[in-house]
């Protein structure tokens, strides 16, 4: 891991709880690790945490987060995409790829859909058609869902021409 996300990572570690870390690894059928903090108080850590440190400099932080065993790492490096998105490059369809299919489940793979790659598809519009024409036939089913899952009108409405092709 980076020093960026080693340090952030701790700062959610101390605010572990393992009562709810039992009752979201079981809401989650025991898939993930949890520190056992939620959504409000991670975002306040990520919040303060950003303010003190300002965003992370590469998506190195966001895939070193990704490879942690415990969900709110997952959850804190889609916070940190969504105070990216100024930065977004056509190069984010690969990271959110990577992202989705990886440590795959509903809730990550949702917010991400709806979030960051919407974000992308409408700044980027041309690549956006060449990825999901790509996802459209994966194998993967959380990639194939993307289309699905996508929920701005610019978006939509361009998804939808697509897929009609």
């Amino acid at each position: 891991m980076d020093d960026y996300s080693t340090r952030l990572a701790a700062e959610i570690a101390k605010a572990s709880n393992e009562d709810n870390a039992a009752a979201m690894k079981k809401y989650l059928r025991h898939k993930f690790e949890f520190f056992g903090v939620k959504t409000p108080e991670r975002k306040a850590i990520v919040r303060e945490f950003v303010s003190e440190h300002g965003l992370p400099g590469t998506t190195d932080t966001i895939i070193a987060l990704w490879h942690q065993p415990y969900r709110e790492c997952h959850h804190t490096a889609i916070d940190l995409l969504d105070r990216m998105k100024r930065h977004y490059s056509p190069a984010y369809f690969v990271l959110c790829e990577q992202l989705i299919t990886t440590h795959s489940w509903w809730d990550t793979v949702d917010a991400l859909a709806t979030r960051q790659v919407a974000a992308l598809f409408k700044r980027y519009p041309e690549e956006g058609k060449e990825w999901i024409e790509k996802w459209r036939h994966s194998d993967n089913i959380c990639c194939a869902a993307l289309p699905c899952c996508i929920n701005s009108n610019i978006a939509t409405k361009q998804i939808s021409s697509c897929l009609l092709l």
